[in-house]
């Protein structure tokens, strides 16, 4: 599921950080919402040659079920977010999601061992982004 919020920040704070973490919180509130206990941003460690580092994204221990990438111009912003509700073990072959390798990716499907209703999802995101976007 992806989601592009446009909004302009200039009436929410100038605030690109805590835009991001406010993305994160509703993933993570719409994961609870199906009984999926996550969180956002995490220290996480890309390769085994690599220091571990804060991720940006949604978290499941080592994995990762929603990535976030925001664009802003003149304080707009566009782009967004992913949610991996879907299993698909050939999506991320080939690439290098956000720097890890494509077996740190997991889907709702994976982990809740079902097809997840893609309305259900979206209606629960929206909720959660208008709440905490205050749009």
């Amino acid at each position: 599921l992806i989601a592009y919020p446009i909004l302009d920040l200039n009436q929410r704070g100038r605030d690109l950080h805590g835009y991001m973490r406010k993305l994160e919180i509703a993933i993570v509130q719409t994961l609870s919402d199906f009984h999926i206990k996550a969180e956002g941003r995490s220290l996480q460690q890309p390769d085994d040659n690599a220091a571990a580092t804060e991720a940006t994204g949604v978290w499941i221990g080592a994995r990762k079920i929603a990535s976030i990438g925001i664009g802003v111009r003149k304080w707009t912003t566009y782009h967004g977010l992913a949610l991996n509700i879907d299993h698909d073990p050939s999506a991320f072959q080939g690439m290098k999601p956000c720097g890890f390798s494509p077996s740190t990716m997991i889907s709702m499907e994976e982990l809740l061992g079902s097809q997840v209703d893609h309305a259900e999802v979206k209606s629960a995101l929206k909720i959660h982004l208008a709440k905490l976007l205050n749009v």
